[in-house]
Parts: structure tokens; sequence; C-alpha cells
């Protein structure tokens, strides 16, 4: 399975292997960074969004240990990420800082809500 950045955005499914290869293309202008943080497996969409609009600093409650990420991957390069964390519910999202209002990437709407499976 692939993961594509396109604006401020992650296309991908929403379900995905929880040991395996993923690969990664950035479709956009912006340089970015992705990282596959575990949550608890009731964070919903909404949660997430008031998170980011409290512009709190502090970990969520519903953000667990289990993470992974990427380094900075270039404007229309690929690059592949090795997953090997337990089953659950996970968030990507990216903190790389916009170009024109430093802002990491996920507080304008790049972050996504995924399932690790054992198998798809």
């Amino acid at each position: 399975p692939g993961t594509a950045t396109k604006s401020m955005h992650w296309h991908s499914p929403t379900r995905l292997l929880e040991i395996g290869w993923l690969n990664i293309r950035n479709t956009s202008h912006q340089p970015h960074v992705l990282v596959v943080q575990r949550v608890d497996p009731d964070t919903t969409a909404a949660m997430v969004r008031a998170f980011i609009k409290s512009g709190s600093h502090h970990k969520p409650s519903w953000q667990r240990h289990s993470t992974v990420s990427s380094g900075v991957f270039s404007p229309g390069t690929k690059t592949q990420l090795h997953l090997r964390l337990p089953r659950g519910k996970y968030l990507l999202l990216c903190y790389w800082p916009s170009k024109k209002t430093g802002m990491p990437h996920y507080t304008m709407g790049m972050w996504k809500l995924v399932h690790l499976r054992r198998h798809l």
C-alpha cells in the first residue's frame, strides 16, 4: 500500500499493514515528514480537530507511545517507511512547517486516522 501527499492531505487507505513497507510519494510543492502515531481505539476525527483547534502544546489524552516517522522527503520524491507496530488505530500526520505560515502541516489538515491490521 502507498501513501501520497498532495497539498496538505494524505492520500492513503484507511487500513494499513502493521508490519511491512509503506511507500510514500510527495506530490506536493513542499517537504513533508510522515509520523505514524498510535492513538486510543476510540479516538475520532472530531477529537483530533478539537485538539488542533485548541492550540495546545501538551500531549493529547488519546495519544499512545508507539510511533514511527520518516525523515523529511522533498517535493517530487518517493521514500519508504518500514512499519513494525502493534495493531490498532494510528494518526498519520506531518509536523513539517508551512513555507508561508510556519505552522505545522497537520494544523492545516495534513492528518488522517488509519487502522493497522495484520491482514488488509
